[in-house]
């Protein structure tokens, strides 16, 4: 999705950020037990905060900021994925977490 936008469509798409934001939420946790989905979903959201080249706008900013569920659900899903995502990082004891705080604050930016 970073390199191919057209993908996506060239319309907002609130329905890949609510199921985004469902999945990888804190009532999420219950349906997806893979941690790498878990990660792709919140990438997915990481890429569409990024501007493009050939737009003037980005695919996801304008849903994250405007839409009512993306207004109530970022916040904890977001973190309930960073806090997961750590936990389950000094479990194993991967020294790989940079990547996990790279997406999850530029989502929240």
């Amino acid at each position: 999705m970073g390199r191919f936008p057209d993908i996506v469509g060239d319309r907002p798409r609130p329905e890949l950020v609510i199921l985004a934001l469902t999945f990888i939420g804190p009532s999420g946790s219950a349906y997806i037990q893979n941690p790498h989905l878990k990660a792709k979903l919140a990438e997915m959201l990481y890429w569409g905060t990024l501007k493009h080249p050939r737009y003037n706008y980005t695919l996801f900013g304008d849903i994250l900021n405007s839409h009512s569920f993306a207004l109530e659900w970022t916040f904890p899903s977001v973190m309930s994925f960073y806090i997961g995502t750590c936990q389950l990082l000094t479990k194993r004891l991967i020294q790989g977490r940079g990547g996990t705080y790279r997406v999850t604050f530029a989502i929240l930016r």
